[in-house]
C-alpha cells in the first residue's frame, strides 16, 4: 500500500526495522493474507501466526512477491511459499535501540524454495452488480428541502463514487447538486480559529444525499473544488487546494 508515516525518532530507521510497513505483507501459518484493508479504511490482520521478513534488493524472485496481477477485479489469492533465512542478522546494529531485538527477531531471506503461482486456483470472474430498477423510483426529497430555490445542475439517482465525494455509500443514493455555490452550513459569521480577527462562512456547490436504508435522512458534502471562506473583509480564499 503506498502510504506515509511521520519520521522515526530518533531518525533514521535500520532497514531491517521496515519502519513503517511491518506487518503489511509477509507470510502467514494458514491459507489467509497478513493484513486487508477495505474501502472505508478498516484494517484486519491475519488471526494465525505471521511474520514480515526482510528481502536484499538483489535476492532472485524477490521483485515477484510483489508483483501479483489482478485478477478478474480481484487480488491474488495468497500463495504457498518456502524460503531459507537466517535471524540475528548484522544488519540489526543499525536499528534504533528500541527496536534492536525487533530487528534481531527478524527473518532475513537468504533464498526463496518455493513460489508457484499455478499451485492456487485464481479469482473467479466478479459478478455483475445488480442493475438498478428501471424506471427509477421516486425520490427522496424535493431539492428545496435543504439549498432552497436555486438552480440545481443533478438532480436524481447516483453514486457516491459518481459525486467524488470524500466518503462512501453502497449502491445508489438520492443525490441533488446545486449549480452555483451557496452557503455551506450556517449563513452566520465563524470565527477564525487562529485568532486572526476577520470571520467568515463558508461557500460552495452543495450535495445532499439521502439513502432508502435510511428514511428522513440527509447527509451533505460539496463538489471537489469549488468550497471557499468569504471574509468579513470581502477576501475570498479557496477552501481545498
Amino acid at each position: 500500500m503506498a502510504h506515509s508515516c511521520p519520521a522515526p525518532d530518533p531518525f533514521p530507521a535500520g532497514d531491517l526495522e521496515i519502519y513503517c510497513h511491518d506487518g503489511e505483507w509477509g507470510i502467514t501459518e494458514l491459507d489467509e493474507p497478513i493484513m486487508v484493508i477495505d474501502v472505508a479504511g478498516h484494517w484486519t490482520v491475519a488471526t494465525v501466526p505471521h511474520l514480515t521478513p526482510w528481502f536484499p534488493n538483489d535476492l532472485v524472485r524477490a521483485s515477484e512477491l510483489f508483483s501479483l496481477p489482478i485478477i478478474n477485479g480481484q487480488r491474488y489469492p495468497p500463495i504457498p511459499i518456502v524460503v531459507v533465512g537466517h535471524f540475528d542478522d548484522s544488519r540489526s546494529e543499525d536499528c534504533r535501540p528500541a527496536a534492536r531485538q525487533l530487528c534481531l527477531d527478524r527473518l532475513v531471506v537468504d533464498r526463496i524454495a518455493l513460489f508457484d503461482l499455478a499451485s492456487v486456483p485464481t479469482p473467479g470472474i466478479s459478478p455483475t452488480p445488480t442493475p438498478f430498477p428501471s424506471p427509477a423510483p421516486p425520490g427522496l426529497f424535493e431539492p428545496e428541502a435543504r439549498a432552497g430555490d436555486v438552480p440545481y445542475s443533478f438532480v436524481g439517482w447516483t453514486t457516491t463514487a459518481e459525486l467524488q465525494l470524500s466518503f462512501e455509500r453502497e449502491g445508489h443514493v438520492w443525490a441533488v447538486v446545486t449549480a452555483e455555490p451557496v452557503f455551506l452550513g450556517s449563513p452566520n459569521w465563524n470565527d477564525d480559529s487562529n485568532g486572526s480577527g476577520p470571520q467568515f462562512r463558508w461557500w460552495g456547490r452543495l450535495i445532499c444525499i439521502g439513502d432508502e436504508r435510511d428514511p428522513g435522512g440527509m447527509t451533505f458534502g460539496h463538489v471537489p473544488g469549488t468550497s471557499y471562506r468569504e471574509w468579513d473583509d470581502g477576501r475570498h480564499t479557496p477552501g481545498e487546494p
